[in-house]
């Protein structure tokens, strides 16, 4: 099991207040959420992970397109549906191959 260490965590001015969750910063509080969704890709349904990756390839691929002449013309501008990873060039430091 995990164990995680919050004692590192830097308390707000506001520590100890009598207002409720005010006592640390947002993206603290958010870090068990991040341990959470790290778990749930890591172990979660195989289906739903090839679903989750397929996604964030679509978002990666439209925003190569928006901004970079190069993968504009490999991938297209329109809508980015199944571009086969294969048909894609394959780049080094000194560009494609």
């Amino acid at each position: 099991m995990m164990r995680l260490d919050f004692s590192q965590v830097p308390l707000k001015d506001r520590a100890f207040s009598e207002k409720p969750m005010t006592f640390i910063d947002q993206p603290p509080k958010n870090f068990p959420a991040a341990i959470l969704d790290l778990i749930a890709i890591e172990t979660g349904n195989r289906k739903a992970r090839e679903n989750w990756q397929q996604s964030q390839l679509q978002i990666l691929w439209q925003h190569a397109a928006q901004r970079s002449a190069f993968w504009r013309q490999r991938i297209g501008s329109g809508k980015i549906r199944d571009i086969s990873l294969a048909k894609l060039p394959i780049l080094s430091r000194f560009g494609a191959i």
